[in-house]
């Protein structure tokens, strides 16, 4: 709940940044700002340690890189650019809604 709380405020601010200036420079600063919360939130629970063991295999480094290049930005600017034409209402229940579809999808097509 406190993510997803999170996540909308963060849209709603978006909206109003996107008006203003260039999407390109709203996602660097939602991105620098998600990410310096996840850092904080890992090193107060302990959990900023496990990085390394993360990235210790070049092959678990490149999914890692991956995953944050690929996934992480695709998502964000296709965010920002959702919050830039649509309401913020709804990029809103879309991003809650989407954990769900993707894990229905992944349900349907890999038969899990």
């Amino acid at each position: 709940a406190v993510q997803c709380s999170s996540f909308v405020g963060l849209l709603l601010e978006q909206e109003r940044l996107v008006r203003s200036y260039p999407v390109s420079w709203v996602l660097a600063w939602a991105y620098a700002s998600c990410t310096l919360l996840s850092c904080a939130a890992a090193a107060a629970d302990g959990s900023l340690g496990a990085v390394g063991a993360a990235l210790a295999s070049p092959r678990d480094a490149a999914i890692v890189a991956y995953s944050a290049t690929c996934g992480c930005v695709a998502y964000f600017v296709l965010i920002a650019y959702a919050s830039k034409h649509l309401p913020a209402e709804l990029v809103s229940v879309t991003v809650a809604v989407e954990p769900l579809a993707v894990s229905a999808l992944g349900m349907l097509l890999l038969g899990a």
